[in-house]
C-alpha cells in the first residue's frame, strides 16, 4: 500500500488530470471521449498514467476486469502500484467511487473479475497509429492544463 501522503499527491494530480481531460474540447480528443466518462477508462487510464509518470509518480499497471453475464457485462480499467488504485472514471457506474479515487481496492473494485494487468504505457502499443494518436491526445489534455494553470 502507497503510503498516505503520496495518496494525497496522486489524488491532487488525478484530479488536476481529470479537470484538465473534461476542459479539454471534445472534438479534439479521440472519439472514445465523447461521452466521458462513460466508455474511456481504457484510453483514460493511459493517458493518466503518463500523466503520473510525468509528474513523477512513477510506473503503474494497467488493471482491466468485467462483471455481470450476458448482456449485463460490464468491463471497467483502472490504474494500481502496489495495492494502490488511481481511478478517475468509477463515476460512469451507477455505485461506482467519487469522480475520483485514489485508494486501496472499493468495494466497486472488488466486483470486477481482472482480465488483464500490464505496463500503462501506450508507447508499447501497436499498430504505431495508437501511440501517435494517444500522443496528440496527451498534448491536448496537458495544453488544458497548462491553459487552466495560468488562468489561475
Amino acid at each position: 500500500m502507497i503510503e498516505n501522503k503520496q495518496q494525497k499527491k496522486l489524488l491532487k494530480l488525478a484530479n488536476q488530470f481529470r479537470i484538465a481531460l473534461e476542459s479539454c474540447p471534445k472534438e479534439l480528443l479521440p472519439t472514445n471521449f465523447k461521452k466521458f466518462p462513460r466508455g474511456a477508462c481504457g484510453v483514460t487510464c493511459l493517458l493518466l498514467a503518463k500523466w503520473l509518470e510525468e509528474n513523477g509518480e512513477g510506473d503503474f499497471y494497467y488493471v482491466s476486469g468485467r462483471r455481470g453475464k450476458g448482456k449485463g457485462v460490464h468491463s471497467h480499467a483502472w490504474l494500481e502500484r502496489n495495492g494502490t488504485i488511481v481511478d478517475i472514471t468509477a463515476d460512469q457506474f451507477q455505485g461506482g467511487t467519487p469522480p475520483v479515487y485514489v485508494g486501496p481496492p472499493s468495494a466497486f473494485h472488488k466486483t470486477f473479475r481482472v482480465d488483464q494487468t500490464h505496463e500503462a504505457d501506450f508507447e508499447n502499443y501497436n499498430p504505431p497509429s495508437i501511440p501517435v494518436t494517444l500522443r496528440e491526445a496527451y498534448q491536448r489534455v496537458k495544453n488544458a492544463s497548462n491553459k487552466r494553470d495560468r488562468m489561475k
